[in-house]
């Protein structure tokens, strides 16, 4: 969402494309991981340079970089990306459920066990993957 508002306030066009990070796992992909090491969504491809980080995307939109950005803007940034990434994804959901204390182990370990084969299959991607 950041990366979405922040070409849209920058006024940079681009091509949405649907990554299906749940059931395809299309982000796990070996030519996927070529483009973007850190397997994370969203990503801006440019002629020259590739962002893989919302956080880049959002201070690449409007012409500034960390140097440049203003510190009204940096205090909104830092802010933002201060927030526990679980917290938002999950809400709640981990700290009061009586169930992901013992899903969410076998659920880390389905995912490392995937990459581990992802690692295999793909030498020249193992150490990212």
């Amino acid at each position: 969402m950041i990366a979405r508002l922040a070409l849209a306030e920058g006024g940079i066009s681009y091509k949405r494309v649907f990554v299906d990070i749940h059931f395809r796992l299309s982000h796990e992909q070996p030519d996927d991981v070529r483009l973007k090491p850190n397997m994370t969504v969203p990503t801006l491809v440019l002629a020259d340079r590739v962002f893989d980080q919302s956080r880049d995307i959002a201070e690449y939109a409007p012409g500034v970089d960390e140097a440049t950005l203003g510190a009204e803007a940096k205090a909104w940034l830092d802010l933002q990306y201060a927030l526990p990434i679980e917290e938002l994804t999950f809400g709640t959901f981990l700290v009061h459920s009586r169930l992901a204390p013992i899903m969410a182990p076998k659920v880390l370990a389905r995912i490392h066990r995937r990459l581990l084969e992802r690692a295999a299959e793909n030498p020249d991607l193992a150490a990212l993957y």
